[in-house]
């Protein structure tokens, strides 16, 4: 099938380009490839290696302070070893919820690395019991047992644990080697893809080079020719011979039309000339009178196109000048125009500070409500505070009178018993007499008796009573004291309020004055672009109008450029018109001898 040029270079360029989009489209592939692997290393299989290193450390550490728990014997070392063994935990904790979390939320987990963490979960369920157990064995007192308990259970608990969390790491290590080496062959294979294409690019381009150069070199032969016949001399009977039918090929057909068509033409001339040199012969008379005349007018149009010429050089230089003006006024609005921009910029840069001062004198405003609401609660919690130590001080005054009436009461039941005593001594001295009395006094002796009873209970409850007021009181005080701390807090932090609202409303009105001032530059350069613009049009009303006496002197200048050469023409006329015999025959001559350089 034949080609055109055209087509031929189409076919070069779309197979050139359909080769970069296959390597393009091959390289995106790969590269999202690469790019998914490392995101899988770095952002999936390395945090779940942190969790696991995190689960080891916390587990080394606690197997450390459990064994040295049972090795000290004072408690202040014991109770800072079991808050360090619950902050390990907590560390552990922390790692583990976010393990299971992405567990939960990814889909690419695999089965093995469920077991591993399941086998992890299985080891910390074992060993956390042991470490309570040893920790309770120890507050019993029962060190023998606890050291015994570390040494056979908690130890090889620890270990089990430890190597479970090692085999998860080293799992996720052994995913990140083949994903590693999985992303090497890709790139490795995108090398060698990226130098076979470009190779094959390279192969290509050059074969159709010279599918193409094969098809224009009838255009030599042409060039050749036409050199010929442009320096005057050539065979224009020869023609090229044409083998294709694509552009080349019609050059050449077009050159052999061309060639044929020259021919006749130079035939044609060749006969016309002859005709010529039998007409020239009639041109040498008649024009020796007028010859004098022509060079007269010649010499006037000569001083008319001097002055026309010093003219134009001064209309130029005017043209010149009003350029310059012209470009520098464009310079100026220009400048003007970007100062104007610039001072719109800051203009709207200090409104954006004021709004965001008002916004923050807002914010204060808001806060000092907050605050006075708070002091205002501050200082009713300081007054109920108050009044509860008034009757609280108030309780502890009248229980000091009922510790005072119990007093009473237990010296009247201690003279009761004595009086009791009294009547029996004197019931026996009356015998018989006196054994009525002498129950009498007995059930006195009783009551006497229940009554200091009661009486120490009492004064034992009272004294419960006042020490649980004095702490009433000692709690009311503190209480008080912290209020009065609130209170002077916030009337502190309410007077740093006020002064950074007063900055900030005096800075919010330097910002306005800025403002106004930007305002009024922003007129200003309203002005000056206006009159820079009439300035401008001014100027190029100026320019244009140079322009047009430039052009009209162009003008005259290139009429009488056209006279003298007229006259010029005139003159050199009549000087060949005097000689027309001779220089017609001369001419004659050698046109003859350019066309008998032809070959015809």
């Amino acid at each position: 099938m034949k080609m055109t040029v055209k087509n031929k270079t189409i076919t070069q360029a779309t197979s050139i380009l359909v080769l970069l989009i296959a390597i393009t489209t091959i390289g995106v592939y790969r590269i999202k490839q690469i790019n998914r692997n490392l995101t899988t290393i770095n952002d999936v299989n390395a945090v779940k290696q942190r969790y696991a290193i995190n689960f080891r450390g916390s587990v080394h550490d606690r197997a450390i302070r459990v064994g040295d728990y049972v090795l000290y014997t004072d408690s202040a070392s014991k109770n800072r070893t079991i808050q360090e063994i619950n902050s390990l935990k907590d560390f552990y904790d922390e790692s583990a919820k976010a393990m299971d979390e992405m567990f939960a939320q990814r889909t690419d987990i695999t089965e093995e690395e469920r077991a591993k963490l399941a086998d992890i979960k299985k080891s910390e369920a074992e060993t956390l019991p042991l470490i309570q157990k040893i920790i309770q064995l120890d507050s019993q007192g029962r060190w023998d047992e606890a050291r015994s308990v570390v040494l056979q259970q908690a130890r090889p608990a620890f270990n089990l644990w430890l190597d479970r969390i090692n085999a998860f790491i080293d799992l996720e290590e052994a995913y990140n080697k083949v994903i590693t080496d999985e992303t090497r062959a890709h790139a490795r294979n995108f090398q060698y893809l990226m130098m076979g294409a470009s190779i094959i690019a390279v192969l290509i381009g050059i074969l159709l080079a010279i599918w193409i150069i094969t098809s224009v070199l009838p255009l030599g032969t042409v060039a050749e020719s036409l050199n010929n016949i442009a320096h005057g001399e050539g065979d224009l009977t020869a023609h090229i011979a044409v083998h294709t039918n694509d552009e080349i090929g019609k050059v050449a057909a077009n050159f052999n039309t061309f060639i044929s068509t020259l021919h006749r033409i130079i035939s044609t001339v060749k006969q016309s000339v002859i005709t010529l040199a039998n007409a020239g012969m009639e041109l040498q008379t008649n024009m020796n009178a007028v010859e004098s005349t022509v060079e007269n007018i010649n010499d006037n149009i000569m001083q008319v196109q001097s002055q026309i010429t010093e003219q134009s050089q001064k209309v130029n230089d005017v043209s010149e000048t009003m350029k310059d003006i012209n470009t520098d006024i464009e310079s100026l609005n220009a400048a003007i125009t970007k100062q104007a921009d610039m001072v719109n910029t800051s203009s709207n840069h200090i409104e954006q500070m004021v709004n965001g001062i008002n916004d923050v004198v807002q914010i204060l405003e808001n806060n000092v409500e907050q605050f006075n609401t708070l002091s205002s609660a501050s200082a009713t919690g300081y007054e109920k505070v108050t009044s509860v130590y008034q009757k609280v001080i108030e309780i502890s005054d009248k229980s000091h009178g009922v510790s005072d009436a119990n007093t009473i009461i237990n010296s009247i039941a201690s003279q009761t018993n004595l009086l009791a005593m009294n009547a029996a001594i004197e019931a026996a001295h009356a015998g018989e007499a006196g054994q009525g009395f002498a129950v009498v006094a007995d059930e006195i002796r009783k009551l006497a008796e229940n009554s200091a009873k009661q009486s120490k209970s009492i004064s034992a409850a009272l004294k419960d009573l006042m020490q649980s007021i004095n702490e009433v009181v000692n709690t009311a005080l503190i209480a008080g004291n912290s209020f009065e701390n609130v209170i002077q807090a916030v009337s502190v932090v309410t007077e740093e309020q006020a002064k950074i609202r007063k900055v900030m409303e005096e800075q919010s009105y330097n910002n306005q004055q800025v403002s106004h001032s930007f305002e009024t530059i922003q007129s200003l350069n309203t002005d000056v672009i206006g009159g820079a613009e009439r300035m401008a049009t001014g100027s190029q009303n100026v320019l244009n109008k140079t322009s047009e006496l430039v052009e009209i002197t162009g003008v005259i200048t290139s009429s009488m450029n056209n006279m003298t050469a007229a006259t010029q023409n005139i003159h050199e006329a009549m000087k060949n018109m005097t000689g027309s015999a001779a220089t017609t025959e001369a001419g004659i001559t050698a046109v003859r001898e350019q066309i008998d350089r032809f070959i015809l």
